[in-house]
């Protein structure tokens, strides 16, 4: 008795499906919603994370309008606009602007200008990496920035 004899040969081909994709569109079916549910939650996580992160700026404005403007260690957002400086209030866009020098000479260069620019090279060169000393240092130098601007609007004009 042989038990190695072959069958014959069909001369139509027989379409096989791989054992692996047909697993793989199994799998994919059933954990769908799951993926669908955790790609949500991260989402929420993330606008969660930012806006903390926009609250946390907004203080950090304040804080500087306070320390620049009133000598006050405070992060509670006053208007700039009521500040007993005078005429002195042309020195603090200069102070500001003295700070954000130091910090891009010494800190990173890569905190000047507006951000977006930075953010693209990052995207596209540095596969969204972005150094932690940008991370730190562009936020605080936005803060200085936005405030030396609020300094510039408020200057006394003689009438």
């Amino acid at each position: 008795m042989n038990v190695f004899r072959s069958k014959p040969l069909s001369a139509t081909p027989v379409p096989v499906v791989s054992t692996d994709a047909a697993f793989h569109a199994v799998l994919e079916a059933r954990f769908a919603p799951f993926r669908m549910l955790l790609i949500s939650f991260l989402a929420a996580a993330v606008g969660l994370v930012a806006g903390v992160v926009a609250f946390a700026l907004y203080k950090l404005i304040g804080l500087f309008t306070n320390l620049f403007f009133f000598h006050r260690w405070s992060a509670d957002f006053s208007s700039a606009q009521h500040h007993h400086l005078g005429p002195l209030v042309i020195v603090v866009p200069v102070i500001g602007g003295l700070i954000v020098g130091v910090m891009a000479k010494y800190g990173t260069s890569k905190i000047k200008g507006h951000g977006i620019p930075e953010a693209m090279e990052a995207v596209l060169f540095n596969r969204s990496r972005i150094a932690p000393r940008v991370a730190i240092l562009k936020p605080i130098s936005g803060a200085i920035g936005s405030l030396v601007g609020a300094a510039c609007r408020y200057v006394p004009h003689p009438d």
